[in-house]
């Protein structure tokens, strides 16, 4: 039996360790933008946590008048604990309206939005916006 734990959390190395993993922080880049520390201010953090060591997070950021979303967990545990997480981080969310965006080069990546009800609204800053309403 595995022991997986989803809970919030502010312990900024351990988000570092899943945002700036090599793989997934490539896929999220934004071109000409080095991002050297975690936004604080207006977001929530939700850690996925496998024999208490972290393997993914839900970011959360609360906007003004919305909320996005985007969910990394590591890739030597996607195919295993990734919709499981997901379920689950998303039963912490701040709101029932929320917004991710998705690259359109990445349809893995829509595929798993619209597994958890995310579905195509538009563009946003060349990229595709996503929203679900739970």
């Amino acid at each position: 039996m595995i022991n997986f734990v989803v809970k919030e959390t502010k312990n900024t190395s351990e988000i570092e360790k899943i945002i700036f993993d090599d793989e997934i922080y490539e896929r999220i880049k934004i071109e000409g933008i080095e991002v050297k520390e975690l936004p604080i201010e207006n977001t929530i953090y939700i850690g996925g946590y496998l024999n208490d060591e972290i393997i993914a997070v839900m970011v959360y950021y609360r906007r003004t008048k919305y909320t996005t979303c985007h969910i990394h967990v590591l890739k030597a545990h996607r195919a295993r604990l990734a919709v499981r997480f997901g379920w689950e981080s998303l039963l912490m969310r701040p709101c029932n309206v929320l917004y991710t965006n998705i690259p359109s080069k990445f349809p893995e990546v829509i595929k798993f939005a619209e597994h958890f009800g995310f579905r195509y609204v538009g563009e946003h800053n060349n990229l595709g916006l996503y929203r679900v309403k739970l």
